[in-house]
């Protein structure tokens, strides 16, 4: 019934985690700052991105037992303001 073992699908659920969490942070604070430009590739977004999951990933395995998923939501969230509005 099961194809993996307990431990690989933990891994693909905090994979899963580290990727998308972030994102929606990115996504949000973009959303939020109202842009009306069309969609196109912008370096704040992929930066604000890649520092969310760099602070999920060091919280899971260094502090993990504070839990990783608000605070890099928030990082991310932070970031894409500040750099959305250093980049307007």
């Amino acid at each position: 019934a099961c194809l993996f073992s307990p431990e690989t699908y933990e891994s693909f659920l905090l994979l899963i985690g580290g990727l998308f969490v972030p994102l929606s942070g990115a996504f949000i604070s973009d959303f939020l700052l109202k842009r009306d430009e069309k969609s196109k590739l912008r370096l704040d977004s992929l930066t604000s991105w890649a520092l969310g999951i760099t602070t999920y990933f060091l919280i899971i395995n260094y502090v993990s037992w504070l839990g990783a998923t608000i605070p890099s939501f928030l990082v991310s969230f932070t970031m894409q303001q500040v750099l959305g509005r250093l980049m307007r």
